[in-house]
């Protein structure tokens, strides 16, 4: 499931987006978008660190997964740098954005901080592009984003 350090107590931290979907965590805080349908804001809010899953609101997202029918989904994570968490070496207090494929194999593609965007274009074969924004970044536990389907 990807590189792994030689100690057995450090760093500390934890899977990637795309994993931790495929491992089925976070699921009661997680959210689906399908850009092939849905057109405008698809999603606009908190999105939360996994290690403040448990200090959330109940209606927080901590993982989403933009649906595709190619087979190739991307996934969106706050890598919260606290907690569990703690000793991530890359990308700590940053939005990550990661395929992956249908064989399991996931790539990082994005990471963002605030005010920062990337745009997958030409999502799905479908003409129309999906743009995610991070409007603020709020210390290690959730940043704001925007997610906008459409041409």
């Amino acid at each position: 499931m990807g590189f792994s350090y030689s100690n057995t107590d450090r760093p500390v931290m934890c899977f990637n987006p795309a994993k931790s979907w495929q491992l089925g965590w976070f699921a009661d805080k997680s959210l689906t978008i399908d850009p092939n349908n849905d057109a405008g804001t698809c999603y606009s809010g908190a999105l939360y660190g996994q290690d403040s899953y448990m200090s959330s609101p109940a209606d927080a997202k901590v993982l989403i997964q933009l649906q595709s029918t190619s087979g190739q989904n991307y996934h969106i994570g706050f890598n919260g740098k606290q907690g569990t968490n703690s000793g991530t070496v890359e990308h700590g207090n940053r939005v990550l954005i990661e395929t992956q494929a249908a064989t399991g194999a996931s790539m990082k593609i994005a990471n963002l901080g605030a005010g920062q965007s990337y745009t997958i274009a030409n999502y799905d074969g479908s003409g129309r592009d999906v743009t995610v924004s991070v409007t603020s970044v709020s210390g290690s536990d959730h940043a704001v984003i925007d997610i906008q389907c459409g041409p």
